[in-house]
């Protein structure tokens, strides 16, 4: 069983997506492809293994990925049973009081984060409700998050510069972007390495790459053939037509759009 879901109102604003997946006897590999945002994973199944730079890590049983920009396989060994969510960069400064750019390229035991109110409910809902249904599962979490969004001028004039790249694809040019919203570029790359960790220009390349396989027509997002083979290489380790063959579960559901 997999289950997506997108939240509506203002919380789609700052969260992309729940999920949650509970499948019997999985073995095999998997890849996590780069979209832009941060995961969060609340591991109640057997235990999985990362592999990242050829080095095979187990994560944490409640884990937080930060940005990452390679993908990452995954193999796993049993039951598979999570929930997660995928939140936008500048999420992690509203919800945890963190800078996305300090958890680049790194995984955060949740745990270790417990002491910040909105981490303790979210453990707590997880710990006590994994036996309802995934819907009632997702409306605790949807309450919890909207009872946590704040109004801070810098968060969201940031978040509405992540907005405008999610609604123009990440196609765009980087001078018009910082124009758009009264930055020099020297100050909108500055800002990008503060709260993100990425340049403008590869934070777009993220979300144009993920915006364009969950398209029905993804070269039409890219210059020219080889442009598009090239970034599903980079980013999946695949080509497009191995992309579109893709029977590897958690790939195969970052790929798909929304029913």
């Amino acid at each position: 069983m997999i289950k997506r879901r997108k939240p509506k109102g203002i919380l789609g604003n700052y969260v992309d997506e729940l999920w949650l997946v509970d499948i019997s006897s999985h073995d095999g590999s998997d890849i996590i492809m780069p979209t832009g945002h941060i995961h969060i994973v609340f591991n109640i199944g057997e235990s999985y293994k990362l592999i990242i730079d050829e080095k095979e890590i187990i994560p944490p049983k409640y884990s937080l990925f930060g940005q990452f920009v390679k993908p990452i396989k995954v193999v796993y060994n049993g039951n598979i049973h999570q929930i997660g969510m995928a939140i936008k960069p500048t999420s992690i400064l509203m919800f945890f009081g963190m800078s996305h750019s300090l958890h680049l390229n790194s995984i955060v035991d949740c745990k270790n984060l417990k002491d910040i109110t909105l981490m303790k409910g979210l453990i707590k809902i997880i710990d006590e409700n994994m036996s309802q249904e995934p819907s009632e599962i997702f409306d605790k979490i949807e309450d919890l998050l909207n009872c946590n969004i704040n109004d801070d001028e810098s968060i969201q004039k940031f978040n509405q510069i992540i907005k405008f790249i999610d609604d123009n694809d990440g196609n765009l040019i980087i001078a018009d972007l910082a124009k758009n919203f009264g930055y020099s570029v020297i100050t909108l790359q500055r800002q990008f390495k503060k709260n993100i960790g990425l340049t403008p220009k590869a934070y777009c390349n993220l979300i144009r790459f993920h915006h364009s396989v969950m398209s029905n027509n993804p070269m039409s997002f890219f210059y020219d053939q080889s442009h598009f083979i090239n970034s599903c290489k980079k980013y999946t380790l695949k080509t497009p037509k191995e992309l579109n063959e893709v029977s590897e579960i958690t790939l195969k559901n970052m790929i798909k759009n929304f029913d």
